[in-house]
């Protein structure tokens, strides 16, 4: 996410530095008594604003506060009855209807340099909560999405731990809205991979261009692991260029309840390439496999997905942009869509930034399915077009 940097520094400083020239107005009017006391106050304001490293106004103005409050509305072609959703989505769910997406507040302060430590914690409040919220924290429309601490060891250049419930490794893209190019997300997105973990991460830069993070966490979105065994993640981040971007990321554990001898895992492929500036090509590919996952004739089955999606942005100009998401996701066995099943969607978003922070978004997306998957009008159906209004405002 992209934090206001500074901000509550910057919002500290004002307010006393406005305290203070309003505070010199005053003694115009005063009584000798009560001169003497403004001018107690402006010497202790400035002692605050000058407050050494480690203190707690010191650590007040080092804490970034960001955020975005995400609306939409949403209508679907095929009418569909109760209950009346867009089948096999992700956030967009509800169909036919005006939402509060999510309103997100962060609070970071990072360990920036060795022997430092942070921390970042997102609250999270909206229609879009309960579908990526972990298991055991049951909280209505409300979510902690992150809650972790960060130490930045002094060791070679500074291995970070990172201890708590962060968002997964996976993926081209993110829950935050404003973060993505597209308002609705893609199937890859929903069904191949998880959305956060709980544990711990390691993250060393090993080379120049080289990024390796492994953890150890409770599972695929849990907060309280389901079994006695713990999943091992990890990523290899190639900053090959400034233009360029590559990474494998990999997940393996065993994620169903009180069983720990089924395993599942993910292999997860991401490149983000910008051939010239104002176009931004993202590619996302995943294999995945689960021991036992499915059940044909009572007895247990493995199971395959796999998928790709390609996104195609362009800025025409510095406040309109144009996005094209291509994608396909075989999900062989059903276990992770509920039906063995074929999917393609294509997504076009437009995007006008009115001004710093302010956005608003049109889309199209029409998906497809080997099956008939979606309801038209309370009829299966092997197609669904959708097209949707999307307003941000981040701050």
């Amino acid at each position: 996410m992209r934090l206001l940097h500074g901000f509550s520094g910057w919002l500290w400083k004002s307010g006393i530095a406005l305290l203070v020239w309003n505070l010199s107005f005053v003694p115009l009017q005063a009584q000798p008594a009560q001169q003497g006391e403004i001018e107690e106050l402006k010497k202790r304001l400035e002692q605050l604003e000058q407050a050494p490293e480690g203190s707690a106004f010191s650590l007040l103005k080092s804490i970034e506060v960001s955020g975005f409050v995400d609306t939409s509305f949403n209508y679907n072609f095929n009418e569909p009855k109760a209950p009346q959703e867009n089948r096999l989505r992700v956030f967009d769910r509800p169909a036919n209807t005006f939402s509060v997406n999510i309103l997100e507040v962060a609070l970071e302060k990072k360990a920036s340099d060795p022997g430092m430590a942070g921390f970042r914690v997102d609250f999270d409040a909206g229609r879009d909560v309960p579908f990526f919220r972990a298991a055991g924290f049951e909280a209505g429309n409300f979510d902690i999405q992150q809650a972790f601490v960060t130490y930045k060891a002094p060791l070679g250049e500074g291995l970070t731990l990172t201890f708590g419930k962060f968002v997964s490794l996976m993926g081209s893209e993110m829950i935050e809205s404003p973060d993505n190019f597209n308002f609705s997300r893609s199937f890859l997105f929903g069904f191949a991979q998880p959305f956060t973990h709980t544990g711990l991460l390691l993250s060393y830069p090993v080379a120049r261009m080289v990024d390796l993070t492994l953890g150890v966490v409770n599972g695929w979105d849990n907060i309280d692991d389901n079994n006695d065994s713990k999943t091992l993640v990890g990523r290899a981040m190639f900053n090959v260029a400034d233009t360029f971007t590559f990474a494998v990321a990999g997940i393996y554990g065993a994620e169903q309840t009180n069983r720990e001898s089924p395993k599942r895992w993910v292999l997860d492929l991401m490149g983000m390439l910008m051939p010239f500036p104002h176009l931004h090509l993202t590619f996302n590919y995943d294999y995945g496999r689960e021991d036992e996952a499915v059940t044909i004739d009572d007895r247990f089955k493995d199971a395959l997905w796999q998928g790709i999606s390609l996104i195609v942005h362009y800025d025409l100009t510095q406040q309109f942009g144009l996005s094209l998401r291509g994608e396909f996701f075989n999900d062989e066995d059903g276990a992770r869509t509920g039906t063995a099943q074929d999917l393609w969607e294509i997504t076009l978003t437009a995007a006008y930034k009115w001004f710093k922070g302010f956005e608003t978004r049109l889309e199209y997306r029409h998906d497809r399915s080997n099956v008939a998957s979606f309801d038209r009008d309370g009829r299966p159906t092997k197609t669904q077009d959708t097209i949707a209004t999307e307003v941000l405002f981040r701050f």
